[in-house]
């Protein structure tokens, strides 16, 4: 999932005709990047979107690139862009995906600050120890509507 933080604030500023095309040509950018990771871009939300990729690796240099590409814009305002990603099985209903994972892969998004890309500690076991990915130490955060406390990596992508 990726996320604008303070989207509403911004939206009423620009008013909604600016606000429009602004997030259809922040969307172009996130669905051209994830098909370049062999990524499926399923929908927008509002401000947000859900994507799937074939492999937690391809989601996550995704998730760089599409960081990178909010932050390196000329185009103003630059967007604050939080990002969740979660690994797992998904239910595939009238092409969309539903189901715990998709429910958890929100929460983390939510729990980002903007220009963090957050990971469940799953995706994190699943990429390994692939040189070209740097984590944070883990921290232990609520999800609302999840049980217990779940375990997240903020994945390191600036330099």
């Amino acid at each position: 999932f990726t996320d604008v933080e303070g989207s509403t604030t911004l939206a009423a500023a620009m008013g909604d005709q600016g606000w429009s095309v602004l997030i259809d040509q922040h969307f172009q950018t996130i669905e051209s990047i994830v098909k370049a990771h062999r990524g499926q871009f399923v929908k927008s939300l509002g401000d947000g979107t859900l994507s799937s990729f074939p492999s937690a690796n391809e989601a996550l240099l995704a998730a760089v690139k599409i960081q990178e590409a909010a932050t390196s814009t000329d185009v103003e305002p630059r967007l604050g862009l939080r990002v969740g990603i979660h690994t797992g099985d998904v239910v595939l209903t009238r092409g969309d995906f539903f189901g715990t994972v998709v429910n958890k892969a929100a929460r983390i998004t939510a729990s980002a600050n903007a220009g963090e890309i957050l990971v469940s500690d799953v995706t994190r076991v699943m990429v390994g120890g692939k040189q070209e990915l740097n984590f944070s130490d883990a921290k232990s955060v609520s999800l609302k509507g999840l049980p217990e406390d779940h375990t997240v990596y903020r994945l390191e992508w600036m330099e």
